[in-house]
């Protein structure tokens, strides 16, 4: 109902839900941070979201958008969206880079190892395999916040074809589409999930410093990453810690 939209309003999670708009109350929400509409079947934005200017994340990925959702990218703060799996990316996504991966057949890559982690797209077993260590996900078919978890494989088969070393390898594929890949040992995240204060920005450990020299480097190689990224008319979400 369009009085559910309040002005004090900071987290709205809609996912899956059947909705074909956005209502126009959705202006009132001028401290609306998080938004999270994934699954649903909406056709265009209600221009009234340009006053959502606290706006930093929304997640509009499996709906039915025909054209760019351009109030949206106008907002001054945000930092992360997430758009596939929309007919208006259609066009770009039969066209990006295809890559042909190997299919692996063995039977310790499809039951062993041990689970190193579980999100809301798949499973991460790691497995050791013809003398090395790699990880195995296999994807989830229900939809989930982030979107389709089969279009984020179908993506990460494309970005596979990218020569980076900033880029965990991936080594092929099993019968059943999970992607087997590089195992990074002795890495850590540098950033931790964003908190209820922060919303869209990762939190960083107080004692984890970088020298200049680092994040140069670090930065540089990123960016060399998202060239490519957007070359093959991907976006990446992540960055934006």
């Amino acid at each position: 109902h369009d009085d559910a939209i309040q002005p004090q309003l900071r987290w709205l999670i809609l996912t899956e839900n059947e909705l074909t708009k956005i209502p126009e109350s959705i202006g009132r929400a001028k401290k609306l941070q998080k938004l999270m509409l994934s699954g649903n079947k909406i056709k265009t934005i209600s221009s009234e979201i340009s006053k959502c200017t606290s706006l930093e994340l929304i997640r509009l990925s499996a709906n039915q958008l025909t054209e760019p959702p351009m109030d949206v990218l106008k907002l001054p703060n945000l930092a992360w969206i997430a758009l596939s799996g929309n007919p208006f990316l259609d066009k770009i996504s039969s066209s990006s880079t295809s890559t042909n991966l190997d299919t692996i057949t063995d039977p310790a890559l499809e039951t062993g190892g041990t689970i190193l982690g579980e999100g809301a797209s798949g499973v991460i077993r790691k497995v050791e395999w013809k003398g090395k260590t790699v990880a195995v996900k296999k994807y989830k078919g229900a939809m989930t916040s982030d979107g389709s978890p089969l279009q984020e494989r179908n993506i990460n088969v494309v970005v596979s074809s990218i020569k980076s070393d900033s880029l965990v390898k991936v080594y092929g594929q099993l019968t059943d589409g999970s992607l087997v890949m590089e195992y990074l040992e002795g890495y850590k995240a540098f950033g931790n999930p964003p908190s209820m204060d922060s919303c869209s920005r990762d939190v960083y450990d107080e004692d984890d410093d970088l020298s200049v020299n680092q994040a140069k480097l670090m930065v540089t190689n990123l960016l060399g990453v998202l060239k490519e990224l957007h070359d093959r008319g991907i976006t990446h979400g992540d960055f934006y810690g």
